[in-house]
């Protein structure tokens, strides 16, 4: 029992060691320096990934130009389409050009949002 109180003695006066001055402000600036590397760090890859998927859609295209649709050079003006000859040729690319619009639209909602909803939370801890 006496061991115990010996023990817990040395362990309650044991003073902690002082920090330094400016201990605080150098933390915080090493991790506002690592916030930002790791946003610079995350934005450059998302550039590096979406130049990629532009290269590999843009190649793609050149390819299927090249070797799967044939290309009139002659200046001919389009015959006009009736509208349903219009819709039946077009439709599904409108389709997906609306669906496209639709989830940019819903992206950009959810990203000013959490944005939002992140910002509040910093407020609240200032």
């Amino acid at each position: 029992m006496k061991q115990d109180k010996a023990i817990f003695k040395a362990v309650h006066s044991r003073k902690s060691p002082i920090l330094s001055a400016g201990f605080n402000s150098r933390m915080m600036d090493q991790i506002y320096h690592a916030e930002a590397k790791r946003k610079k760090r995350s934005y450059i890859l998302s550039l590096s990934s979406i130049a990629v998927a532009s290269l590999g859609l843009i190649s793609l295209a050149a390819y299927l130009l090249k070797d799967h649709i044939p290309l009139n050079v002659t200046l001919q003006f389009p015959a006009f389409l009736s509208l349903n000859e219009f819709i039946s040729r077009y439709g599904f690319s409108f389709y997906i050009g609306f669906l496209i619009l639709l989830l940019m639209i819903i992206d950009t909602t959810f990203r000013t949002f959490r944005h939002k909803r992140e910002s509040d939370k910093f407020r609240q801890f200032k």
